[in-house]
């Protein structure tokens, strides 16, 4: 996060309390409309400072490939990376390749 986005729920709070404060004064002063809309303007200050800014959860792998199960994503995240086995169809692997010696022997 960066520190604007720390700093914003703070600035909801002090907005909130701020419109808290002002819907009291209002209620003295006997001027009920703008007391209810102080009010209101408290509440969702408050409301978006602490729901607007709340952290997302990590997303899973299961979130990234919602088709697939998740028996299917093991077998994937076994297999090679390097471009010629993914072009040859699993038959070949680049010289460089740590599996090229291991899939020689299927």
């Amino acid at each position: 996060m960066t520190v604007v986005a720390r700093a914003l729920p703070f600035v909801h709070g002090v907005t909130c309390v701020f419109l808290a404060y002002a819907a009291t004064v209002s209620l003295e002063q006997g001027t009920w409309s703008f007391a209810a809309a102080f009010f209101g303007a408290a509440v969702l200050s408050g409301v978006a400072g602490c729901l607007g800014y709340a952290p997302e959860p990590e997303a899973t792998q299961t979130d990234l490939c919602p088709g697939i199960p998740v028996e299917d994503l093991a077998v994937f995240a076994s297999t090679c990376t390097c471009d010629r086995w993914r072009t040859s169809f699993g038959t070949d692997h680049d010289v460089w390749c740590p599996n090229q010696y291991l899939s020689k022997s299927t």
